[in-house]
């Protein structure tokens, strides 16, 4: 059985999907699909979002539904004055919906953790003809936008 194992959202609205399995001889093996407009989404951001396996499910699904994606890498400009006073970056991303709202969250490297890594010095746009990405084989490469999860619950 695959399962999915993370995202890479990159702001073209492209993804690489890494999934694993379990083979009985080969035992875990990873492979990626790379698909060409994984969110529906406008991708405010340079570079790339990771999703790892612990929060690739819930946010990775919020992303495919979401209309706006706005990601700021941490910097003390972005803080309060007591942050900065303090030295501490403040980062954020930002999922917005049509017609429910948003989801804000707010990052301090130092302090408080975030469901993501934000990676704006690793750009990447779509290559259908890739291979192999990052050392895995490309099991897929899909040229149309995969649907959005009917529901990720309330939000």
């Amino acid at each position: 059985m695959k399962r999915r194992h993370c995202v890479y959202l990159y702001s073209d609205g492209h993804a690489v999907v890494v999934f694993e399995k379990n083979d009985r001889e080969l035992g875990r093996v990873q492979y990626v699909e790379i698909v060409q407009q994984w969110t529906k989404a406008s991708c405010n951001f340079t570079g790339r979002i990771v999703l790892g396996r612990m929060h690739s499910e819930g946010l990775a699904d919020w992303m495919r539904e979401a209309d706006i994606i706005t990601i700021k890498a941490p910097t003390f400009d972005a803080g309060s004055e007591a942050t900065r006073d303090r030295g501490i970056p403040v980062g954020s991303l930002d999922l917005h919906f049509p017609k429910r709202g948003s989801l804000y969250w707010t990052v301090m490297p130092s302090i408080i953790s975030a469901p993501y890594t934000y990676q704006p010095n690793n750009v990447e746009t779509f290559d259908p003809t890739l291979t192999e990405w990052s050392g895995m084989h490309v099991a897929r490469v899909q040229l149309a936008r995969v649907p959005a999860p009917e529901s990720v619950g309330a939000i």
